[in-house]
């Protein structure tokens, strides 16, 4: 026992230093960070020489290859459609070729394909965590493996919550009506706000981890232990500091990015609720037809108060309200420079549909043909990293991309599948889903899959909630028993 402990702190401590430099590493490569200046220094002299690159490039290649031969040896094969790893495989050839192609540099291919790669590392690292231990254990046992998932999130929830403490860290300051949008240690109020959003939907997640019990048997009288309400108020406290730091980060698109992620929480554990209740009900029918027509009721009240608050708020001073509000003001030209960014990209997407504008271009075709003369700033367009990825790599690679994620977030828990059949669920996996839902959300309105503390969030979360250590075909063998 004191064995294990000592080696999963060492563990802890290692994906700790491990994450706190991804989080930390500079959104553009530019500019030095607090944390790890002169690693950080020697980095982005070799990834901006040109002649360098390219020896980068093709090494994250081969290692983004050899993780998921890795991965895919005693799993499904490869070449199936339902395999995720198949079609993000299929993007990044396509951004390969663009990248051959065009032979120039670019940053932000480096990024795409380092992501992918630290992806796979993170799934790998998780899956063969949580097989060696069932193994060690001789039985298979549900919930007992990826205990290495778990420390991820931790560390993650950790090192965001210390992030939250650091108001502004931004060469330059950012305001909304005289109030400081924090930044962290970050450059930007946004990319601050977007992890924020992640680390306080991880807190709330990891806490139903911990009790998932009172989820899955609502109606059933536990005890608990004193140390899991310790962890349950140790979480609490890191998710009201998280919450501080999204507010106060005024970030619309992060807003809504976290009540997305909340959302896909509340709805597993809403449907657990309801087969629990089914399950100690003497009729299914009878609660399955209270279900739906109270969920009628519920969805009307939801909005009417939705429309309450609009109405009430619509002219407060409160400049948080004032700030969610305005998104519904035709005077707010943030959402319009982007609307007008979305259809500059959807045109360029449409005129280069089959491959794509290429690395760097879309910013340029922007700025000389799709800019309206109001604006002389196409920044905006790098704001919406979906559309900037058809736009840069065609609507194919963007389509395999969108495979990629879906298939990734409907594969089935360790317990049941995605739809909660049985009253049974990874709620740690799941917690690791809705990481990854605030973060795609986020790239819509924010950006940030080519920025490294942003983008190694989303695959490390993304891939570690896709993970199933069942997926094994010896290791599934129990469950045919």
């Amino acid at each position: 026992m004191i064995r294990r402990r000592i080696i999963e702190f060492f563990v802890f401590g290692g994906a700790v230093v491990l994450l706190e430099t991804l989080l930390f590493a500079p959104s553009t490569w530019r500019d030095s960070t607090p944390f790890n200046t002169p690693i950080f220094a020697e980095t982005t002299f070799v990834l901006r020489d040109a002649g360098t690159q390219w020896l980068v490039f093709v090494c994250l290649g081969g290692y983004f290859a050899g993780l998921v031969w890795v991965r895919t040896r005693h799993r499904d094969p490869f070449l199936e459609a339902h395999n995720p790893a198949l079609w993000l495989a299929c993007v990044l050839l396509t951004s390969a070729g663009v990248y051959a192609f065009q032979n120039s540099s670019n940053i932000d291919a480096l990024m795409l394909s380092g992501g992918a790669v630290i992806g796979q590392a993170a799934g790998w690292a998780v899956w063969e965590d949580g097989t060696r231990r069932e193994r060690g254990t001789g039985e298979g046992v549900p919930g007992k493996g990826g205990n290495l998932r778990g420390l991820i999130v931790a560390a993650m929830i950790v090192l965001l919550s210390l992030a939250s403490l650091r108001k502004d860290g931004a060469p330059r300051s950012f305001e909304y009506h005289g109030d400081l949008r924090w930044t962290g240690p970050w450059d930007n109020p946004n990319n601050f706000g977007l992890l924020m959003g992640t680390g306080v939907t991880l807190a709330i997640g990891t806490i139903l981890t911990r009790f998932r019990s009172v989820v899955q048997g609502a109606f059933q009288r536990r005890c608990f232990e004193p140390g899991k309400w310790l962890l349950a108020i140790l979480f609490i406290a890191a998710a009201a500091i998280m919450a501080r730091g999204l507010l106060h980060s005024y970030s619309r698109g992060a807003w809504l990015a976290t009540a997305c992620g909340m959302g896909y929480l509340a709805l597993l554990a809403s449907r657990l609720l309801r087969i629990a209740f089914a399950e100690n009900s003497a009729s299914k029918a009878t609660v399955k037809r209270r279900f739906c027509h109270n969920a009628a009721s519920a969805g009307l009240i939801v909005a009417s108060i939705a429309v309450i608050t609009f109405w009430q708020f619509r002219h407060t001073e409160w400049t948080p309200a004032r700030r969610a509000v305005s998104a519904t003001s035709a005077r707010d030209f943030s959402w319009r420079n982007r609307v007008s960014a979305w259809e500059g990209a959807w045109q360029t997407t449409v005129e280069h549909s089959l491959l794509g504008a290429g690395w760097g271009q879309p910013e340029r075709l922007y700025e000389h043909f799709y800019l309206r003369p109001a604006l002389t700033d196409g920044a905006a367009i790098e704001m919406n990293d979906h559309l900037m990825l058809g736009a840069t790599l065609g609507m194919p690679a963007l389509f395999c991309f969108g495979m990629y994620v879906w298939l990734s977030l409907r594969r089935k828990s360790e317990i049941g599948d995605w739809r909660l059949e049985i009253p049974e669920v990874n709620w740690l996996q799941t917690t690791c889903r809705a990481g990854a839902i605030v973060l795609l959300v986020g790239f819509w309105f924010d950006g940030g899959l080519f920025k490294l503390p942003t983008a190694a969030t989303f695959w490390i979360l993304l891939e570690s909630g896709s993970v199933n250590n069942h997926e094994s075909h010896e290791p599934a063998k129990h469950l045919n028993r």
